[in-house]
């Protein structure tokens, strides 16, 4: 018998409910609503970076600065605009790189060799920014030229599944038992036979949530540190 996707929705809610979020306080429906709402969050974080092809990058056009973002963007991370190096010196110093080996009596070479990758790597950020939500070249191309644009873009939960982190899962976790405390909270208290529950409870379970939301959210940006438009 197959495992069964941890990170599909039945999947997940499965390991919500195993981990205690009770399906007395929150329903399938809403844990699911609450799921997506931790995947937006992780997002925030980690999201898919993706370049585009010689076929979807920008085609500029003489005397315009602005272009559309991809239309699947969430944010752009880098724009490939420097019309300081011609497109024949960049080849000829990606060679040079390339091409170079490392001379074990001279580790100045590998220093001078890195340098250079650092500088290659400056140059293909160009020059841009993000103006009316569309992307401004800088400065404003003379003639046509493409040029690359890499972007940040959304993840699926089954795209969550083959990356294999699991602190989606506590994030979802932490974000229904947030829910839960918040309902707790503003349902006041009610009495059934000899079990109570109160506003202290609710109170104790978002402080509960709010720490282990500060703790995981933590953990997820320390490993992943996203550059923004």
């Amino acid at each position: 018998m197959a495992a069964t996707n941890p990170f599909i929705q039945s999947g997940l809610i499965n390991t919500l409910r195993a981990k205690g979020i009770s399906s007395n306080d929150i329903s399938d429906e809403s844990l699911g609503t609450l799921i997506d709402d931790a995947l937006r969050t992780y997002l925030f974080y980690k999201p898919k970076v993706c370049i585009t092809t010689h076929a979807t990058c920008i085609h500029t056009v003489a005397d315009q600065p602005n272009y559309a973002k991809p239309t699947d963007a969430l944010w752009i991370r880098s724009v490939a605009w420097n019309p300081s190096y011609s497109a024949t010196e960049l080849e000829d110093m990606w060679k040079d790189i390339l091409l170079a080996t490392y001379p074990e009596d001279d580790p100045s070479m590998l220093m001078l060799d890195y340098m250079k990758m650092s500088e290659l790597n400056r140059l293909f950020k160009g020059h841009w920014e993000i103006r009316n939500d569309e992307i401004w070249l800088k400065p404003v191309p003379d003639g046509v030229y493409h040029v690359a644009v890499i972007y940040a873009t959304s993840r699926t939960l089954d795209e969550l599944d083959q990356i294999g982190d699991n602190r989606f899962v506590d994030l979802a976790f932490y974000t229904a038992l947030m829910a839960v405390g918040t309902s707790k909270l503003t349902g006041g208290g009610w009495r059934a036979g000899q079990l109570s529950v109160s506003e202290s409870v609710g109170r104790e379970t978002m402080k509960v949530a709010e720490g282990g939301l500060n703790d995981t959210l933590l953990k997820i940006s320390n490993n992943y540190v996203a550059g923004r438009s």
